[in-house]
């Protein structure tokens, strides 16, 4: 019998308030009883286990358009009054297939390498001293807004060359784009997607222009540089793709940092171990991606038919892979619902696989290392402050809407 007709009820809710708070059980479900399913409700495939989703990440028959995958899902994305952040969507590197993501990538690639990053050591500790200094004075704090938020949002507009202190109007634009990624969309979700895209347009423009007639060593520099000395780039694309970099380059961080935090804080004896051996935070940041990772799922769309895993995927359909639920297939992982910092071999895929694996893997697990570990260092005890533990309401990117701690040195 095929996967996807099995007589398992459509489970597969991820918006519902239930599955995000805890979808690590829902996942399991799917993985042993309909691993290759076809949702009843959206028509969509939903993939759970580590093998598929690790192919289809590699699998070039599938296309990672974003507008073809938002619109596959919701009608109501073809309406004109959203015309701009569709447009705008459709040009991030993250949703375009080769030759044009190839293009795009390897301008911005150079601003990522791990050479590249490895020179902002300094200056992400420089940032995470004086946020734990002000944390200390205050001893009751949100790990979220005032640590996991500012230490990758500052990082990441320094690079392109935005003025830190627009940090504010960073964090609102940056959760007004969230929803789009959704597998279930509203209209009024896409509302504020399209102000915000329109409003960091805008913005953007304002700093292109700047950079034209006085170039700084800044990312958005080079992008213009690229785009006015091999006509690589559209000026379209040069600004798209800054709300890209600014939107996926801290959010991810920021879900990683108050995750990974929270899973200590629930594992003391993980947290211990980690304080007392801090050359284990390398192989602790790769567990805690794994364990309760930043991006929960991906969208990727059928070029043309095909056969896989013994189902006919016909072309446009959508196919959701749940990263989530991958990195806890004990097919993959040993005791894979166990947080284990010392693990080993943990080829989890949280920051993807293949030709769009992550661009800033190696930005984000610097600046989880850094901060997990000074957090750590800094405090002698870092206690939870309420037990009532929110998640915010994305099922793509699983993040908390707060993380209230009482720290002492």
């Amino acid at each position: 019998m095929s996967t996807s007709q099995t007589t398992m009820p459509d489970l597969f809710h991820p918006a519902t308030p239930e599955f995000i708070q805890d979808p690590y059980p829902h996942y399991d479900r799917f993985r042993n009883e309909a691993p290759i399913y076809k949702s009843q409700i959206g028509g969509e495939w939903i993939l759970t286990r580590y093998a598929d989703v690790n192919e289809i990440l590699r699998d070039l028959r599938f296309s990672a358009a974003s507008y073809a995958v938002t619109t596959g899902l919701s009608a109501v994305m073809h309406e004109p009054r959203f015309d701009a952040l569709r447009k705008s969507q459709s040009n991030w590197m993250l949703m375009r297939d080769q030759p044009d993501h190839t293009r795009l990538r390897g301008i911005v690639n150079k601003a990522f390498t791990p050479t590249t990053v490895e020179g902002l050591r300094s200056h992400i500790e420089q940032i995470v001293g004086i946020l734990l200094d002000d944390i200390e004075r205050r001893k009751h704090i949100d790990l979220i807004s005032d640590f996991a938020f500012p230490l990758p949002v500052t990082v990441i507009a320094t690079m392109l060359g935005a003025p830190v202190e627009d940090h504010e109007k960073f964090k609102h634009w940056s959760h007004s784009l969230v929803g789009t990624l959704d597998v279930q969309l509203n209209p009024e979700r896409l509302e504020k997607a399209s102000q915000a895209t329109a409003e960091l347009t805008e913005y953007f423009g304002r700093l292109v222009e700047l950079r034209r007639t006085n170039p700084q060593n800044d990312l958005i520099s080079a992008l213009v540089t690229a785009e006015e000395q091999g006509s690589r780039l559209t000026t379209q694309e040069v600004l798209d793709n800054c709300i890209l970099i600014l939107f996926a380059g801290h959010e991810t961080t920021v879900n990683l940092i108050g995750n990974g935090t929270l899973a200590l804080l629930r594992h003391p004896e993980q947290l211990e171990k980690l304080r007392t051996n801090p050359d284990l935070i390398k192989t602790a940041i790769e567990e805690l991606l794994r364990y309760d990772s930043p991006v929960q799922l991906t969208s990727r769309v059928v070029k043309e038919e095909l056969e896989y895993g013994g189902e006919i995927m016909r072309k446009s359909d959508v196919v959701l892979l749940v990263l989530g639920s991958a990195n806890r297939d004990k097919a993959q992982f040993p005791e894979p619902d166990r947080l284990d910092i010392t693990r080993v071999d943990n080829k989890h895929l949280a920051l993807g696989a293949g030709i769009h694996h992550c661009l800033g893997s190696s930005l984000a697990r610097l600046e989880g290392q850094m901060a997990i570990q000074h957090l750590i260092k800094h405090f002698s005890k870092i206690e939870l402050a309420s037990g009532n533990i929110e998640f915010g309401d994305s099922a793509s990117l699983r993040g908390l809407k707060a993380l209230e701690v009482t720290v002492q040195v």
